[in-house]
């Protein structure tokens, strides 16, 4: 205050002041978290898109992810992500493929991925506790079994043959490279 009421600029030194180094602002960001969460081990649930797994693993480098994916057919199929009435088949053809594209830039090979395509819970639950280094606890095996029934849109039956093979040629290899991670 003293230096300002003299009639020094100060503004690149304050402005420095307040913008520290990327490494020390990040590990703020970490202990924020850790106390704020205040365990030794967290796990959460991010489902449906990849988009945020790199502010995960800057926020929790030592983090280890499990991502789910599904063949794009079966999810136009089903729960039609993204579909509203008024999308036609090429709006959700083109998200599904950007959620694809986005899932393959964001997940790397050292994360366990699981193909809902090929669904197994038992060699799931294994494939889960051994990544995460822990016994598979007792009930795991009775729970992942388990079917679970909510509110999910019955699927579709029929599949309008040409929005078929769009997802077939378009979204498909996307597809196989992921599970392939």
């Amino acid at each position: 205050y003293r230096r300002l009421a003299e009639g020094e600029n100060l503004a690149t030194e304050w402005t420095g002041g307040l913008v520290p180094p990327r490494e020390t602002a990040l590990e703020a960001y970490r202990t924020f978290f850790r106390t704020l969460l205040k365990r030794k081990r967290i796990w959460g649930w991010k489902a449906i898109s990849c988009f945020h797994l790199d502010l995960m693993r800057t926020l929790f480098p030592e983090a280890k992810i499990i991502v789910m994916v599904r063949p794009p057919l079966d999810q136009y199929r089903s729960y039609r992500t993204g579909i509203s009435s008024e999308e036609d088949p090429e709006t959700v053809i083109e998200k599904l493929k950007r959620h694809y594209r986005t899932c393959l830039s964001q997940t790397k090979s050292k994360d366990l991925v699981l193909d809902l395509g090929v669904f197994d819970p038992e060699a799931w639950v294994k494939a889960i506790y051994s990544y995460i280094g822990e016994p598979v606890p007792e009930g795991a095996m009775t729970a992942a079994t388990a079917k679970v029934r909510g509110p999910v849109p019955p699927p579709l039956d029929n599949v309008e043959l040409e929005i078929e093979r769009r997802i077939r040629r378009e979204l498909e290899p996307l597809y196989r490279r992921l599970s392939r991670i």
